[in-house]
């Protein structure tokens, strides 16, 4: 969900540009006032940096910022846990040098070794011992360093969506199950709807999903919600909105780094975001059921993130 907060920051800097014809070069941790007075951007202060003019263009980077790999989760925990379970799990690749981005989903159920705890299921590394160690897990798979994570949980997505006042997303099934029920066709989803919408499996009619089928649904709707942040906002709106978005999200990332992506990122189409999973087979091991990831697949996954990262092959 941190994707979707660069789009918050993106659609700040646009609408600041149609405003401010005038480039400031300041570094990118900073933000300069109309005195010229520079304020490192927290979250306790972020209010200040709203009451900038509008003529006055606060963020202009010196440089392309770096490649970036995050690790995206969506947790399902409760109040006495510590860490929860990973109840989905995502590669976000940010790669500013073509301003593309990648969303790659991971199964959850992906038979993996986990440092110092031999072979499990990938979302078991997260009870283990949360974002961090799954991101060591997920890093030695790939053979490739994830830069940062961001986990977000039940509550917080629903808080994100109910935010920005729903999200208008293609039902492309009936979706009924225990209390919920989700008609078929064009829907503005509720955060407690669009949580359903990217959980939903298993239906009453007995007609089931496949997990891939969920995270399919999981990456369209992430790719909507990159899309809807786009949105033309106001000055003040869209730093609100920042700053409330920033709360739900449990990351790494600092709010200048995303702040500074934001703004690269600043004429950015949700044309460019490119969605895949890597795909496997179920299998049954030691009583418990797995999904396999031939070598082949993993090696084709290896070779197009470095492709993605690296694309002067450098």
């Amino acid at each position: 969900m941190t994707i979707a907060i660069f789009g918050t920051l993106a659609v700040f800097q646009s609408n600041n540009n149609l405003n401010n014809g005038q480039t400031n070069q300041i570094h990118p941790q900073t933000i300069e006032t109309e005195v010229v007075v520079e304020t490192e951007i927290t979250e306790s202060n972020i209010n200040e940096v709203t009451e900038i003019k509008r003529r006055t263009n606060p963020f202009s980077i010196r440089k392309t910022p770096k490649p970036l790999s995050i690790l995206l989760f969506g947790v399902d925990r409760t109040p006495d846990e510590k860490y929860g379970r990973s109840d989905s799990i995502m590669l976000a690749l940010v790669q500013p040098e073509t301003k593309e981005l990648m969303l790659m989903s991971i199964p959850r159920d992906t038979y993996i070794n986990i440092p110092d705890h031999g072979y499990h299921k990938l979302n078991r590394s997260f009870q283990l011992g949360g974002p961090t160690l799954t991101k060591q897990t997920v890093s030695d798979w790939l053979e490739f360093e994830i830069n940062e994570t961001a986990s977000i949980d039940y509550a917080s997505f629903e808080k994100m969506i109910d935010l920005i006042g729903g999200i208008e997303m293609h039902v492309d099934r009936r979706m009924a199950h225990n209390e919920f029920i989700i008609e078929e066709g064009l829907q503005t989803l509720s955060g407690k709807e669009a949580l359903y919408f990217v959980r939903f499996r298993k239906s009453l009619d007995g007609n089931h999903d496949s997990d891939y089928k969920r995270t399919e649904r999981q990456r369209q709707l992430l790719t909507k919600l990159t899309s809807e942040l786009l949105k033309s906002r106001s000055f003040t709106e869209s730093f609100s909105l920042l700053r409330s978005l920033f709360k739900t999200v449990d990351t790494t990332l600092s709010l200048q780094q995303i702040i500074t992506y934001g703004h690269h990122y600043s004429d950015f189409s949700s044309e460019k975001i490119t969605t895949l999973s890597i795909t496997g087979h179920g299998d049954r091991r030691g009583g418990l059921w797995y999904e396999i990831i031939p070598d082949k697949e993993l090696e084709e996954k290896q070779k197009l993130i470095y492709e993605f990262m690296n694309p002067q092959g450098e």
